[in-house]
């Protein structure tokens, strides 16, 4: 039996990646109201679930989500590294790969598991890649 193949699997998976996602957009959406420690403390969260969300992708073989989950943690690493609030315009693109993957499992539920990236998809990955850029210049 393969994981890609087995739905209960699939089905847990949607069901607990969609949890992390609403965890991952309130997060970012108030992540500005919080200070000092606490702020650590949600960047770490919210790279986890970024993480598990990767994790989960790469075992059932979902590429499209693995590839925006993987560059969000990328980016996700670098703030939680420099100890940085992500502003206004990095919270925008993060949000665009929430989107994105929500998309990807409402494809999934709807029976299309297709191993080719659409553009979307590619559009995403590259606009958090040019924000990891971007953010390794400051």
């Amino acid at each position: 039996m393969e994981f890609e193949e087995d739905d209960e699997v699939i089905t847990t998976y949607i069901e607990e990646t969609s949890e992390r996602l609403d965890d991952i957009e309130d997060t970012l959406l108030g992540i500005h109201r919080v200070k000092g420690q606490e702020c650590e403390t949600l960047l770490n969260g919210i790279f986890r679930g970024a993480h598990s969300i990767k994790a989960g992708a790469n075992l059932l073989n979902l590429k499209d989500i693995e590839s925006v989950s993987h560059s969000m943690e990328n980016v996700l690493h670098f703030f939680r590294q420099h100890r940085l609030l992500p502003d206004e315009d990095a919270v925008t693109v993060l949000l665009s790969g929430i989107d994105g993957i929500r998309s990807l499992l409402g494809d999934i539920r709807g029976g299309n598991k297709s191993k080719v990236a659409p553009p979307i998809v590619r559009s995403i990955v590259e606009s958090l890649n040019a924000l990891l850029g971007q953010l390794n210049k400051t």
